[in-house]
């Protein structure tokens, strides 16, 4: 259920903008198991881009526009967890209090000893280098043979 508001306030763009940044820390989520393992080196940013968007989602119930549907939502989201046992789960950076003045960033000197999350670094590289060698002659306007 999309939620839109022509409502803004600092608090919600701070939010907002904290969000965007770190869920570009966690790898825009494309590390497997970011936020349910432990031994992720993106685990510990992933907890903070979803305590952002709770932060946010909790902001929003303050604002006349979409008070309403933020509040369904929570609920939803709620019942879910509670459903699926994600309510009662803690992890080790589950208790930890996050501030917008600081990023958590991905503990990159775990990454060589976590598979899943070195692989999938690797193929964003690969692909990001890809995708520019690509663009670069036909910027230039070179042929590419």
């Amino acid at each position: 259920m999309p939620i839109f508001s022509n409502e803004s306030d600092l608090t919600f763009r701070r939010l907002a903008n904290y969000a965007s940044i770190e869920y570009s820390y966690c790898l825009w989520g494309l590390a497997p198991r970011a936020a349910n393992d432990e031994a992720s080196p993106f685990n510990e940013c992933m907890h903070a881009y979803l305590s952002a968007q709770k932060a946010l989602l909790f902001h929003m119930r303050t604002m006349r526009d979409v008070k309403g549907q933020a509040e369904e939502l929570i609920s939803v989201i709620d019942a879910e967890a509670a459903l699926s046992g994600a309510a009662l789960i803690g992890c080790v950076f589950s208790g930890e209090q996050f501030t917008t003045a600081e990023f958590v960033t991905p503990h990159w000197e775990l990454l060589p000893d976590h598979w899943p999350s070195l692989l999938a670094t690797i193929l964003l590289l690969v692909t990001f280098f890809s995708v520019a060698f690509a663009i670069i002659p036909w910027l230039r306007g070179t042929p590419t043979t």
